[in-house]
């Protein structure tokens, strides 16, 4: 029974950190977050936090290293993909406010997927008190059809890891709000 208690005191711990990690790195200004830098050294940043995040999963789910050979790359993909399809749906402040950026804003452009790409045209029309309805249409249609096909990828990544876990780590990383 301590060892339940403390894997899931350790996935309780790993989610919480997650959440504070990214409301963080939302509220700073995106990848700057981490260190600020060039964009490489900001993408990189990026890149090894979601490493780390999915390496917080390793002790809570119990995995041996050669589950964990199998389960990490898709981990790792699965949190990064959950990461940038989070990050398309944007707060009021950040949709209104001409001084403040997005996450991604800071990433190269071709580091970005086709939904952070419109996210970032469709908040450009918004900022712009005179923009046309049409456009605003358009960029709206495209941002919603990118956040789609963004979705199905991110159900996609997440059934991938599903197919390789127990039901127990199914149901541990469901608990710690990992999975849904």
């Amino acid at each position: 029974m301590p060892k339940t208690k403390n894997a899931l005191a350790m996935t309780v711990v790993a989610a919480i950190t997650g959440f504070l990690a990214t409301t963080a790195f939302s509220q700073v200004g995106g990848v700057g977050g981490f260190g600020g830098g060039t964009p490489e050294e900001r993408q990189k940043a990026m890149e090894a936090y979601y490493v780390q995040s999915a390496k917080a999963m390793k002790e809570p789910l119990g995995a041996t290293e050669e589950e964990w050979k199998v389960l990490e790359p898709k981990i790792v993909e699965f949190v990064k993909m959950r990461g940038e399809f989070y990050t398309t749906m944007v707060t009021m402040t950040l949709v209104t406010k001409t001084d403040y950026k997005l996450p991604s804003e800071s990433t190269p452009d071709d580091k970005k997927s086709e939904a952070l790409k419109k996210t970032e045209i469709l908040r450009k029309i918004l900022l712009n008190k005179d923009a046309k309805p049409e456009d605003i249409k358009a960029a709206l249609a495209a941002f919603r059809e990118a956040r789609d096909k963004a979705k199905k990828d991110l159900d996609k990544a997440k059934k991938n890891v599903c197919d390789l876990l127990t039901v127990r780590h199914e149901a541990i990383l469901v608990l710690s709000g990992q999975l849904d």
